[in-house]
């Protein structure tokens, strides 16, 4: 029997996505304008700014389900966060100018 194996996908290079040009828009829709503000909420550690883009019916939910993790909501996203943090002494989000 022969065995014929398929080529391994390639590798994520970031330098060649298509959106390493991606440039700010003068006029950021709503979704655009939820993002930054998430990204400077996330960069400079606010997390009740990092909650208010969260809709009211956020669910997190943490895969494989195997891993028996609860579902969270809002406010226990919000907390899951703050933990999350905590644990890195530096952390930054890519910013868009």
């Amino acid at each position: 029997m022969s065995s014929t194996s398929s080529p391994s996908p390639p590798c994520f290079n970031p330098g060649e996505s298509p959106n390493i040009s991606f440039s700010r828009p003068r006029a950021p829709s709503p979704y655009m304008k939820a993002l930054l503000k998430y990204v400077d909420a996330v960069n400079q550690r606010d997390f009740e700014a990092m909650e208010s883009v969260f809709d009211e019916a956020l669910e997190h939910r943490i895969l494989p389900k195997s891993l028996e993790r609860p579902v969270l909501t809002k406010r226990l996203y919000g907390e899951y966060w703050r933990g999350v943090m905590a644990l890195f002494e530096r952390f930054e989000a890519l910013k868009w100018d």
